[in-house]
């Protein structure tokens, strides 16, 4: 009898411990940060008023709430539509299963200053809660609203990929065509996927 009830609790432990896993956290503006933007790769280029900042967004916060109810049945990889999850898979190669892809860091987003074709592209470097590792591969995921409804897009092929710096921060890339989408949404989403920190 002790031995069953031992295995019982074992078993219930470890689906507590993969649910707490998979479940994405929310980083309030407080502790995320997003730092100097710099257009088209020089750091001396007129960006004008640009921001891309990290704000509170309740109707952003109700995503992460369905996010957590379906990583109860799937990993938080496959909450995303099948085309986004194809082109990180494409990218991530056949030596890595992206559904082990963690999701560590959601947090809302606002444009502000942003004006038409001035930039071909502005990386914006991104300091979380998560610190990654310079071994780990970022795939910044953005939701855009709009009548109650989100569409998900990964940044575009040449900057799918975010760039992890030594002090864990990540530098993002988004074209002008995608700022354009941000700073005509009503509200914002960025999702982190990413591959675990080797241990």
């Amino acid at each position: 009898m002790k031995k069953t009830l031992a295995l019982l609790m074992a078993l219930v432990m470890m689906s507590l411990t993969f649910a707490l896993a998979a479940l994405p956290s929310k980083t309030s503006s407080d502790i995320a940060s997003v730092g100097q933007l710099i257009a088209d790769g020089d750091e001396n280029k007129d960006i004008g008023g640009l921001q891309i900042i990290i704000v509170e967004d309740e109707t952003v916060d109700e995503t992460l709430g369905e996010i957590a109810e379906a990583t109860k049945e799937k990993t938080p990889f496959e909450f995303f539509p099948e085309d986004l999850q194809k082109a990180i898979a494409e990218k991530l190669g056949d030596d890595f299963d992206p559904k082990a892809l963690e999701l560590n860091e959601f947090v809302a987003l606002d444009v502000i200053g942003y004006e038409p074709d001035k930039y071909s592209a502005v990386m914006a470097p991104f300091t979380f809660e998560t610190e990654y590792k310079p071994d780990q591969r970022v795939f910044p995921v953005l939701g855009f609203y709009d009548n109650g409804e989100v569409e998900w897009a990964t940044l575009g092929d040449q900057f799918l990929e975010g760039e992890v710096q030594e002090d864990g921060s990540v530098n993002i890339t988004f074209e002008d065509a995608l700022l354009a989408r941000m700073d005509a949404s009503p509200s914002i989403a960025l999702a982190i996927l990413s591959t675990p920190a080797a241990k």
